[in-house]
């Protein structure tokens, strides 16, 4: 074997595993990024889940709350209507009577239900955050970015459910509503 022969062997193996190393390489990137989409796109999709239930929860219960609380105001009126209709029998009714007791454990059950159907979406939603992060991170990062911009890969526009509250403050960078509740009523 001549040394021409042995250079063209050494270059020819060379270039294979060249070869071999990029097509491992975007197939490995290309298989990354597919998982990450796909999961990005799945928590998308669970978040709108989360969502509904979440208000679908709160919603059925605070129909049975203030069910609730107009059929103990129109017990507690009749109460009321009757005592005040004979002032003869006004205090063995009011000995007599078992009042009615307004559980407000309703009302904390379905505050308690808000909070944590809140924290359920919020980390839902962090979730996606960091999963788009992630996909973001590896189509910007070398040698990712090589491989997926020949690819023709984009980052993935996420949806976020915010207020218009939060909105308007990250817009003009102030929050001056600092009462907590409306004066108005």
């Amino acid at each position: 074997m001549n040394s021409k022969m042995k250079t063209n062997i050494v270059i020819g193996s060379i270039v294979a595993i060249l070869l071999f190393l990029i097509i491992v390489g975007f197939t490995s990137y290309s298989n990354t990024e597919v998982d990450f989409r796909t999961a990005i796109k799945a928590s998308q999709q669970n978040n709108r889940v989360v969502y509904d239930r979440v208000w679908k929860t709160i919603q059925q219960q605070a129909s049975v709350s203030n069910e609730y609380a107009a059929d103990f105001q129109a017990i507690y009126k009749d109460i009321m209507k009757a005592r005040n209709e004979d002032s003869q029998k006004l205090l063995a009714k009011f000995v007599k009577e078992a009042n009615p007791n307004f559980d407000s454990s309703l009302f904390k059950k379905l505050m308690v239900t808000i909070e944590s159907n809140r924290l359920d979406f919020e980390r839902e939603q962090k979730h996606l955050i960091d999963l788009s992060r992630e996909h973001n991170r590896m189509l910007q990062t070398l040698p990712g970015s090589m491989f997926l911009s020949l690819l023709g890969r984009k980052e993935i526009d996420i949806t976020l459910v915010t207020s218009s509250k939060t909105e308007n403050a990250f817009k003009n960078g102030e929050d001056n509503d600092v009462e907590l509740f409306d004066k108005k009523k």
